[in-house]
C-alpha cells in the first residue's frame, strides 16, 4: 500500500470518526433536549452558549420539589463561571460548572425567577420570566358535596384548552364546572351522532372528581337560520337528541337547558307568547329524556339573565313566571339564573336580583333550588385590577352562601382573550396563557376553607364590617371584609387571622386592621355559632311575621300559633349569648318549629285555613328557610353518634306512597318538599357511611337525618290534603236494587271512584242478601283503607202464619188467627163467595167449604182450605192428635164403618186393652195406625168415658164446674160443646139438649 493510500484511508477514518461523535452529540442533545421540560432561555454567543429550564412542562408548578437547571454548552475550563439566581426576594450565588442544579423554594402565587450567568466575571446570560407555583389542594372533609365551581369553554375541545385548564381547576378545589353541549358538533346526520370530542373532556372531569352542569346549547343551522327550536320538526330533532345525550352521559346528573333564553341578542329569544311555548316544549322534552334514561339526573331551568336587558328582553323573574304559569313549576328541579349585579364600585354589596328572585320562587310555592350557574368579576381596564377581583370574587360567593344558592358556577375558568380593556376578555380565573391570576389562588383558599363547610350566617360583629361564620370541621371560620373604603381597626388576640390567599397576617401592635378584602378568622369561641343563628333566625322570624300577620292574626287557633311562633323567635334571640347548648333542647327546639308547619296543614285540612294549595306551600316554604336555622342549630349542638336513620327511612316512604296515590291529583307541593326531605335525608346516610371522622361528622347526621323527618312528615300530611279532598269529591254509596219489602234477594252495590279496591267480597262490587242483615265492605282508595256497611231489612220471606186451622181439616167450630209483622190483608171465602165483613180473628161457624188467604205486604201468601161441619149431622174430623166425634153409643163396628180419615189398618184401645165390638167407642179411647200414628178419641158430651152421652155426663159436667177441677184435658175437650175453650153453664145447657133431642 502506497504512502498516498494510507494517507487518504487515515483522514477517512478521522473524519468517519468526526461525523459519528458529531451524530452522536447531536442525538445525545436531543435526549437531553428532550428532558428539558420548560425552557426559560437559550442564547449564544462568542463565548458559548447557555440554556436555563425547570422540571415542569409549563410556567404553572404543582410539585414541592421544583429544580432550576442551568446548561452551560462550550464549556472552558480555562474559565471560571458564577451563577446568580433569583426567586422572588430570595438571591444566592454559586460557582458555575458545565451542568448546574438549583433547588429553588417558592411561595404560592407568583413567582419572579431571575438568572445570571457571570464568565470571568463577565455577564454572559441573563433569563427572567415569572412561574406561577399551586400548593396541593388539600382534601376537605366531605368537599365531594360542594356544588360550587366555574365556567368553561370546552365546547367540542377546539377553544379552552381542558387538558390545561382541569388540571389548574381540580388544584384548586372546584367541584363542579359548568359546559356547553354543543348540538352542531356531535350530530353528523339523522340520528347519527359523534359524541368523541366532548367524551374526552367529559371523561378527564370524572377522572379529578369535577362534576358536570351541562348546557343544552349550540343549536346552529341544525334548528334553522334563527337557530331556535320552533317547529315540531324541530322540536322531534331536538327529543332525539338529547335521549341520545342523556344515554350517553349516566354519570352527569345536572342538565341546564338553553343560555339565558330571556335575552334577545343574535335572535335568541324565547320570552314572546309564541316562543315562550316552544321553550316550555323544549323543557318538557328535555325532562323526560331525564325521566326515560336518568331517573337521578336533574333538569336546570331558566338560565335565564339578570340585572340591566336589552330591548325585548324579560326579566329573569318575569321568566320564571311564565314557566310556572304554563305548567313547569312541577317540571323543573330547580331554577338558574345569571346575576352580575352583587358589585358597585366601592365594595360588594347584597343582590337585588337575588332577592326579587328569591321572592318570587316563594310565592309560587317555593322548595325550587335556586341556582345560579353565572356569576362573576372581570378584571379589564376600565374596571377593577387583578387583585381586586381576588378579592370580589370571594365576596361575591360568599353573599351566594348567603342567600342559600345551591349551584354556583362562576364566570369563568379562563380569560377568552387578551385585550386587557375589553370586559368580557377577562372575567377567568386563569389568563389566555392559562397562568393564574391573584384570583385564582383567592378562590383555591376559598374553596379550602369552605369546601365541605356548612354556612351557618352573619352577625354584627364590628359596625361597618361584613361578617360571614362557616361550620368547619365543627369549629367556626368567621370571614370579614368592610363595607367601605375604611378600615377597620379590631383587637387582634385569641383568634388567628389570614389574608385572602391564606396567608398569616401577624399580629405586630395588637390590632388586625379589616379592610376591602376578605380576611380569614380561626380558632374562635363556638359562641359566634349561636350569634350567627340567632342573629339568622330573628331576621328571617320578623320577615315572616310581618308577611303573614294578618292571617296569623285571624282566628284563635292561628293566633295561638302566632304566639308560639314569638316564643320561638325570642327563644332563638337568647341563644346568641349562650356558647354551647344540648342535642337535646336543640332538637326539641327544631321540632316545635317545624310543628308550626305540621298545625298549619291540619287547620288547612279541617276547612280552618282559607288559601289555597300554592300559599300553602309558600307559607311551609318560608318556614323551612327558617328551619335551616334550626337545623344549623341541632349541627353545632350535637354531642353523640346515636343516630337513628331508620325512622326517618320510614317516614319518607310512607310520604312517598301518599304521594304515588295522588300522582294524578297535581300534588306538586308535596312532590317538591318530598324532594327537599329525600336530599337531607341521602347527605344523612352518606355521611353516615363514611369511615373517615370529623368533629362535624355527628351534627350534619343528626341535623340533616331531623330536617328530612320533619319534611317528610310535612310532605306525607300535605299529600293526604289532596287525598282527602279526592275522596270527598268521590264519594262512595251503596245502590240498593230494591228499597221496599220484598220476599226476594236484595242485591247491594258499592259505587265509588274507578280506583277504588275492593279488599273482600272477592273484589266484587256486588252483594246479594238472601235475608235481612247487614255486610261490611272493605275497601282502599288512594292507599287509604275504609269499611262501609250495607243494611237490608226490607226481605221478608217468611208467609204468614194462620194459626187454629190446618189444610183440609174440618172442625165444628174454628177461630182463624193470622199473625205476620208485615200483614197486608186476610180474606175468608165461603163456598165461592168472599165474606166482606170477615176480620181476622173472628170466630167461623157456619158450616160449609171455606178458604183463607192471607197476604203480607212482600208478597208472601198463605191459602189453607178448611171445613166447618154440621152440627146436626154425624162427623168426624181430626184435629192434631185427636179425633173429635160427635157420634155416641158406637160400636167398634160402627165406628170403622163410618171414620174414613185414616188410610191405613188401624185398632182401637182403651186401658192398652184391644176394644172389642161390643165395647162402644168412647172419649180416651187411643186409635193406632199400623205405621204407628196415635189419635186420642173424643166423643162431645161423653164426659165419664162409656161412650155414652146421658144424665151421668151432665151430672159429672156440674161437678167439673162447681169443684174446679179441670186437670183431665180429655174431660175439658169432651166438655167444651161450643168449642170456645171454655167450660161453663152454656156447655151444661147444650149437654141437656144434645141428650133431650
Amino acid at each position: 500500500m502506497s504512502k498516498k493510500v494510507i494517507i487518504i484511508l487515515i483522514i477517512f477514518i478521522i473524519l468517519s470518526m468526526l461525523i459519528i461523535i458529531t451524530v452522536y452529540k447531536t442525538n445525545n442533545n436531543s435526549m437531553i433536549n428532550a428532558n428539558k421540560q420548560y425552557l426559560l432561555l437559550s442564547t449564544t454567543n462568542e463565548s458559548g452558549s447557555y440554556e436555563a429550564y425547570i422540571d415542569s412542562n409549563s410556567k404553572n408548578i404543582f410539585n414541592e420539589d421544583i429544580k432550576l437547571f442551568v446548561d452551560i454548552n462550550n464549556y472552558d475550563i480555562h474559565s471560571s463561571y458564577d451563577i446568580i439566581y433569583k426567586a422572588n426576594d430570595r438571591e444566592d450565588k454559586m460557582a458555575g460548572n458545565e451542568k448546574n442544579e438549583i433547588d429553588l423554594i417558592l411561595g404560592e402565587g407568583k413567582n419572579k425567577i431571575d438568572v445570571r450567568v457571570y464568565k470571568n466575571n463577565n455577564l454572559e446570560y441573563e433569563a427572567t420570566t415569572d412561574i406561577y407555583y399551586i400548593e396541593p389542594y388539600k382534601k376537605q372533609f366531605l368537599d365531594e358535596l360542594s356544588t360550587k365551581g366555574v365556567n368553561v369553554h370546552y365546547i367540542d375541545g377546539t377553544w379552552e384548552n381542558y387538558n390545561k385548564s382541569l388540571e389548574l381547576l381540580y388544584c384548586a378545589g372546584v367541584k363542579y364546572i359548568r359546559a356547553g353541549l354543543k348540538w352542531e358538533s356531535i350530530q353528523k346526520s339523522d340520528n347519527i351522532f359523534d359524541f368523541s370530542k366532548h367524551d374526552k373532556w367529559i371523561k378527564l372531569a370524572n377522572d379529578y372528581g369535577i362534576n358536570i352542569v351541562l348546557n343544552f346549547s349550540g343549536m346552529g343551522n341544525l334548528v334553522g337560520q334563527d337557530k331556535r327550536v320552533n317547529t315540531e320538526e324541530e322540536l322531534k330533532k331536538f327529543s332525539v337528541f338529547c335521549n341520545n345525550a342523556v344515554k350517553q352521559y349516566p354519570q352527569i346528573k345536572k342538565f341546564e337547558l338553553f343560555n339565558e333564553p330571556n335575552l334577545d341578542y343574535n335572535n335568541w329569544l324565547y320570552a314572546t307568547e309564541k316562543d315562550f311555548g316552544w321553550y316550555m316544549k323544549s323543557l318538557k322534552t328535555l325532562k323526560e329524556s331525564i325521566n326515560n334514561n336518568n331517573k337521578n339526573a336533574e333538569v336546570l331551568a331558566g338560565s335565564s339573565a339578570s340585572g340591566d336587558l336589552k330591548n325585548r328582553s324579560v326579566s329573569s323573574k318575569e321568566f320564571f313566571e311564565m314557566i310556572c304559569n304554563n305548567d313547569g313549576y312541577e317540571i323543573m328541579d330547580s331554577y338558574a339564573y345569571h346575576t352580575y349585579d352583587i358589585l358597585n364600585d366601592k365594595n360588594v354589596e347584597k343582590s337585588k336580583a337575588i332577592e326579587e328572585q328569591s321572592k318570587v320562587i316563594n310565592e309560587y310555592g317555593g322548595f325550587i333550588y335556586s341556582d345560579i350557574t353565572e356569576y362573576g368579576v372581570s378584571s379589564y381596564s376600565e374596571g377593577i385590577t387583578e387583585e381586586e377581583q381576588a378579592a370580589k370574587i370571594v365576596q361575591y360567593s360568599i353573599i351566594l352562601d348567603e342567600y342559600n344558592i345551591r349551584i354556583q358556577t362562576l364566570y369563568n375558568s379562563w380569560n377568552i382573550g387578551t385585550d386587557y380593556s375589553k370586559k368580557e376578555h377577562n372575567f377567568g380565573l386563569l389568563h389566555y396563557d392559562f397562568t393564574p391570576k391573584p384570583s385564582y389562588y383567592s378562590i383555591k383558599n376559598y374553596y379550602e376553607n369552605t369546601n365541605g363547610a356548612e354556612y351557618i350566617g352573619t352577625f354584627n360583629f364590628v359596625n361597618g364590617v361584613e361578617a360571614h361564620v362557616y361550620n368547619k370541621d365543627g369549629k367556626p371560620i368567621i370571614i370579614v371584609w368592610s363595607t367601605n373604603d375604611n378600615n377597620k381597626a379590631i383587637e387582634y388576640n385569641d383568634f388567628e387571622a389570614k389574608d385572602m390567599y391564606g396567608n398569616r397576617i401577624e399580629n405586630v401592635d395588637g390590632k388586625l386592621n379589616i379592610g376591602n378584602e376578605p380576611i380569614y378568622l380561626y380558632n374562635l369561641n363556638n359562641n359566634y355559632f349561636y350569634k350567627a343563628i340567632s342573629n339568622v333566625a330573628m331576621q328571617k322570624y320578623n320577615i315572616f311575621l310581618e308577611e303573614y300577620d294578618t292571617m296569623l292574626s285571624s282566628t284563635k287557633e292561628l293566633q295561638k300559633i302566632k304566639n308560639d311562633i314569638n316564643s320561638l323567635k325570642l327563644y332563638m334571640n337568647e341563644i346568641g349569648k349562650i356558647d354551647q347548648l344540648s342535642q337535646e333542647i336543640s332538637i326539641n327546639k327544631m321540632k316545635e318549629h317545624f310543628d308550626i308547619g305540621t298545625r298549619l296543614i291540619n287547620l288547612y285540612s279541617e276547612g280552618k285555613l282559607d288559601i289555597e294549595y300554592k300559599e300553602l306551600s309558600s307559607i311551609l316554604d318560608s318556614l323551612n328557610i327558617i328551619g335551616n336555622t334550626f337545623e344549623d342549630l341541632v349541627t353545632v349542638s350535637s354531642n353523640t353518634n346515636d343516630i337513628n336513620i331508620t325512622n326517618t327511612q320510614k317516614q319518607l316512604e310512607l310520604a312517598k306512597a301518599k304521594i304515588d296515590n295522588s300522582n294524578d291529583l297535581e300534588a306538586v307541593y308535596p312532590i317538591k318538599i318530598y324532594n327537599f326531605a329525600q336530599d337531607f335525608y341521602e347527605k344523612a346516610n352518606y355521611i353516615n357511611s363514611l369511615e373517615e371522622d370529623n368533629s362535624i361528622k355527628n351534627g350534619l347526621i343528626v341535623s340533616k337525618n331531623q330536617h328530612a323527618l320533619q319534611l317528610a312528615n310535612w310532605a306525607e300530611k300535605f299529600a293526604d290534603i289532596y287525598i282527602d279532598k279526592y275522596i270527598e269529591e268521590n264519594k262512595v254509596t251503596i245502590d240498593y236494587n230494591n228499597v221496599e219489602l220484598t220476599n226476594m234477594d236484595v242485591e247491594v252495590i258499592l259505587k265509588g271512584p274507578q280506583d277504588m279496591k275492593i279488599l273482600n267480597n272477592d273484589g266484587n262490587a256486588s252483594y246479594f242478601f238472601k235475608s235481612n242483615g247487614e255486610f261490611s265492605y272493605q275497601y282502599e282508595i288512594r292507599g287509604r283503607v275504609f269499611e262501609i256497611k250495607a243494611n237490608v231489612n226490607n226481605i221478608d220471606k217468611d208467609k204468614p202464619i194462620v194459626e187454629n186451622v190446618e189444610e183440609n181439616m174440618e172442625y165444628i167450630e174454628v177461630v182463624p188467627k193470622v199473625t205476620d209483622k208485615n200483614l197486608e190483608s186476610v180474606t175468608l171465602i165461603h163456598e165461592g163467595q168472599v165474606l166482606e165483613d170477615y176480620r181476622n180473628g173472628d170466630t167461623v161457624s157456619i158450616y160449609g167449604k171455606y178458604k183463607i188467604i192471607a197476604k203480607d205486604k212482600a208478597g208472601n201468601i198463605t191459602e189453607i182450605n178448611f171445613s166447618i161441619l154440621n152440627p146436626d149431622e154425624p162427623f168426624y174430623c181430626i184435629e192434631n192428635e185427636y179425633i173429635i166425634s160427635n157420634f155416641e153409643r158406637q160400636s167398634l163396628n160402627e165406628f170403622r164403618a163410618l171414620f174414613n180419615k185414616v188410610d191405613e189398618e188401624y185398632n182401637i184401645y182403651r186401658n192398652d186393652e184391644l176394644v172389642t165390638n161390643e165395647i162402644l167407642v168412647g172419649t180416651g179411647d187411643i186409635l193406632k195406625t199400623k205405621s204407628n200414628k196415635e189419635y186420642i178419641i173424643i166423643v162431645k158430651g161423653d164426659i165419664n168415658k162409656d161412650g155414652k152421652v146421658n144424665i151421668t155426663d151432665i151430672m159429672k159436667l156440674k161437678d167439673i164446674i162447681v169443684n174446679n177441677l179441670y186437670e183431665d184435658v180429655l174431660v175439658q175437650k169432651a166438655a167444651d160443646l161450643n168449642n170456645n175453650n171454655k167450660i161453663n153453664i152454656t156447655d151444661v145447657m147444650l149437654l141437656k139438649y144434645k141428650i133431650i133431642y
